[in-house]
């Protein structure tokens, strides 16, 4: 009689399998894009199989390697603990009982005057508070957004299951099965254009412009790179806009990474002044910075109508942010504007102890990148290692002819560490390697053990 486990992978890829006939029976030569290239669908069965062996871990202990997983997207929770001074404000939110009432549908006005006060210090044309909603987490930002866009259409510029989203890879896994949804739904085309002009998948606007055609109507893209922590070049961002602009073109980029600068530059350096553009959407959030993923709250910058109609949809589609996340991140986005601003020697107790703390996690992140990337260099095996120019992740190739996930199955099995295939991710596997995004943000001997199996792996077995 087959295992449970063999029983769970069996129904796990007849799902999968199932998805990518669905997808197949709708895709038209058109979409330009293949059913068994689907970051979302490659996701899924990267996370289904992460699932099962933590499963029968928790039944075989002696048996099983303990997992080490390194594919979180998130930092370490107890290396990279939250700052106690905003555990204090979240404490105080919950003492006057705000878990209790509804904020407003674009959020708290005092908390969008202390986010825009603080963003205006990054580019050139500042915005106002009619240029900002505060959204359940970025991934939900860009979900209201597309329904916005394509299902609300006020502004009637889509034509439905005929205009067509263009998602920049390599992206976040997650933005491009939304925006997959939307074309299974039968409301918009689809279409990727891989960076590929580039080592590092740098991306350029002559790479962004060759995939642009006539029905495209919106595009999205990470800024930094997810995986590669990568910032796209202050010029080839400006002129990527330009082009959008002219051909009315919503430009959505996901900037939940944009944090833990690893360079001397601030972040206004990788900003163009036409960052804040009619055609420029932007979506931030605290959840990598600050390490509040679970808070799920996260803001969008736009231009005043778009921003109207998203406050329009918010009561139809999954309710106001929390109104407890409102308020204390308040005090966080003022704290946050005062540590930018003011000397050391002029900045109040508060925000001494914040910046410390901000210094701190950034410094023990700085030294995990630098150690992630001298280890991996020095193991046999490894092609390429992208170094990040911000976050927590970084991109590695291996020699390995059989592809990201088997590569990601392989060490899985014989080791019990979990690093994320590049394929969902949107890279296509090739004979020059697999490639895998590795998350840096934990402890120093879970770097150090975790490494060193995946050593061990290349060494023994041969990747």
């Amino acid at each position: 009689m087959a295992s449970v486990h063999k029983l769970k992978e069996r129904a796990a890829e007849q799902r999968e399998a199932q998805n990518v006939k669905t997808f197949a029976n709708r895709t038209t030569p058109e979409t330009h894009y293949r059913a068994l290239d689907r970051p979302d669908i490659s996701y899924t069965r990267f996370f289904t199989r992460m699932n099962l062996y933590f499963e029968e871990y928790e039944k075989h202990k002696e048996i099983q390697n303990p997992p080490i997983s390194f594919a979180d997207g998130v930092a370490d929770p107890v290396e990279f603990r939250n700052s106690p001074l905003l555990t204090r404000l979240f404490g105080n939110a919950v003492e006057k009982h705000l878990y209790a009432g509804y904020s407003r549908a674009r959020g708290e006005p005092q908390l969008l005057e202390a986010i825009i006060k603080y963003e205006n210090l990054f580019v050139d044309r500042k915005y106002d508070t009619d240029n900002i909603s505060m959204v359940n987490g970025v991934m939900r930002g860009t979900s209201l957004l597309l329904d916005v866009l394509v299902t609300y259409n006020r502004t009637n510029e889509f034509t439905h299951g005929l205009d067509e989203i263009l998602v920049i890879l390599p992206n976040y896994p997650s933005l491009s099965g939304i925006a997959l949804r939307l074309h299974d739904a039968g409301l918009t085309s689809f279409k990727t254009t891989l960076a590929q002009e580039t080592e590092d998948f740098s991306i350029t606007a002559s790479e962004v412009v060759r995939g642009i055609t006539e029905k495209t109507r919106i595009m999205m893209l990470t800024n930094p790179n997810n995986p590669t922590g990568k910032y796209i070049p202050r010029r080839e961002l400006e002129k990527i806009i330009e082009v959008c602009n002219e051909k009315r073109i919503y430009l959505l980029i996901d900037e939940i990474g944009d944090n833990y600068i690893f360079d001397e530059g601030s972040r206004k350096a990788n900003y163009p002044i036409n960052i804040n553009s009619e055609f420029v959407v932007r979506l931030r959030g605290p959840s990598k910075e600050r390490n509040l993923a679970g808070v799920r709250i996260g803001y969008v910058l736009a231009n005043k109508e778009l921003i109207r109609d998203i406050e329009d949809q918010v009561p139809f589609s999954d309710g106001n942010p929390p109104k407890l996340a409102n308020d204390f991140l308040i005090e966080d986005a003022r704290l946050h504007y005062e540590v930018e601003t003011c000397a050391p020697t002029t900045l109040e107790k508060d925000a001494i102890t914040y910046k410390q703390e901000i210094e701190k996690n950034e410094q023990k992140l700085l030294d995990a990148r630098n150690y992630t990337i001298k280890r991996l260099h020095n193991m046999m095996g490894v092609r390429k290692v992208i170094a990040p120019e911000a976050n927590f992740n970084l991109f590695v190739q291996f020699a390995h002819e059989g592809g990201s996930h088997d590569l990601f199955e392989k060490i899985l099995m014989t080791t019990g560490v979990i690093i994320t295939p590049g394929i969902c991710f949107g890279v296509p596997d090739s004979p020059d390697g697999a490639w895998m995004r590795f998350t840096f943000a934990t402890s120093f001997e879970k770097l150090r053990r975790g490494l060193e199996l995946i050593e061990y792996f290349l060494n023994t077995r041969g990747a």
